[in-house]
């Protein structure tokens, strides 16, 4: 009987100390800095070289939650590491994912902040659009165009994506995509649907924030 007894108290102790090891996300999880090779080296919070394994030629903007990174060299080995084999970089606790080339425009490999960590993950940025206008010129005496012409005008537009802690799959943050991800969340997503369109833009980032908090995930450690 003392030895039974003296196993379930070693079982008890040891599942303690697992859930105890077990790490939140929560939407302000501060990230170990460094930079990650692939999604799933964030999940686990292991980056794949601190930065003072490396030196790097990169510029971040606070405001604008972009990061653009020019050079990366591994110090052991004397290793050049090209940007775009880099999944995320980190920056005082916070993610930065590489999104495509041609997302912002910019030359240089381009990084964005997520601004919200959890089961369902939220990024955005601005993209500079050319648009095609048409411009008509007009008689001064009566009045009547006489020609007419196209111009491109730059026109930026705010992409949203939201990426999902479980599969790494990513989408872009609207109504439709999110209610598809919010299958195992009732009460959410009928509050989703019960959206009146002019509360959408509004009200629908703050139900992915309280959809990650009733839908806690951890560090796979």
């Amino acid at each position: 009987m003392v030895r039974i007894f003296l196993f379930f108290v070693g079982m008890m102790i040891l599942c303690a100390g697992q859930a105890q090891n077990k790490v939140l996300v929560t939407k302000n999880f501060r990230f170990e800095d460094g930079i990650y090779l692939d999604f799933s080296s964030l999940k686990a919070n292991k980056p794949a070289y601190k930065f003072d394994e490396v030196e790097m030629v990169h510029f971040v903007n606070p405001q604008t939650h972009l990061a653009q990174v020019q050079y990366i060299l591994v110090k052991e080995g004397n290793l050049e590491l090209h940007p775009d084999s880099v999944w995320a970089v980190c920056f005082d606790g916070l993610p930065y994912k590489r999104i495509d080339k041609d997302s912002t425009g910019n030359p240089l490999p381009t990084f964005v902040g997520l601004k919200a960590r959890g089961k369902l993950s939220y990024f955005s940025y601005t993209k500079t659009m050319l648009e095609e206008v048409s411009i008509k010129a007009y008689n001064p005496i009566n009045g009547r165009p006489f020609r007419v012409g196209t111009v491109s005008k730059p026109n930026e537009i705010k992409v949203e994506k939201m990426l999902h802690w479980e599969t790494g799959e990513e989408k872009t943050f609207n109504r439709v995509n999110l209610l598809a991800w919010l299958e195992d969340d009732t009460a959410m997503k009928n509050t989703v649907e019960d959206l009146k369109e002019d509360e959408v833009e509004q009200k629908l980032f703050r139900c992915l924030l309280i959809y990650d908090d009733r839908n806690p995930v951890y560090l796979e450690q």
